[in-house]
């Protein structure tokens, strides 16, 4: 790809050469300078391009991983309690059944009503029923 840029740009140099007046041509020495120069912008465009391609490439990754961690939360069985007290979206949604919007509802909740005085509070919050309580109630505490 780079080998063709760096071609094209000679032959239009060669054409526009062969068709400029005398006094307008540039010796071979300055298109073959201007060639050169368009590789280089070339080979640099090709860095940015693989730089930015690496950019996302890490982003997704962290996304990914960043969601797996949930997943594997969530498959393998918590292994310690969250403090729904204290804890933050983050830490929530790594519950079962506890998505972003479930997870906002119960910070909303505890900053409006102050700390849970009991984890069975939990069904207060709007998208908590008796089921997805059944789900999370051994996984959380309120100490």
């Amino acid at each position: 790809m780079k080998k063709a840029i760096v071609l094209m740009v000679f032959v239009v140099g060669v054409v526009i050469w062969a068709m400029a007046p005398p006094a307008l041509c540039a010796s071979a020495a300055d298109v073959a300078k201007q060639a050169a120069g368009a590789s280089d912008v070339a080979k640099q465009a090709t860095t940015a391009t693989d730089a930015a391609k690496q950019a996302t490439e890490a982003a997704d990754t962290a996304k990914q991983a960043t969601s797996a961690t949930g997943v594997v939360k969530k498959a393998a069985g918590q292994t310690t309690k969250i403090n729904i007290n204290t804890a933050d979206n983050a830490q929530l949604e790594s519950l079962p059944g506890i998505g972003p919007q479930t997870a906002k509802g119960i910070t909303d909740y505890r900053q409006a009503h102050g700390a849970f005085k009991s984890v069975e509070e939990l069904k207060q919050v709007k998208g908590i029923g008796d089921k997805k309580y059944d789900a999370i109630k051994d996984l959380v505490t309120i100490e």
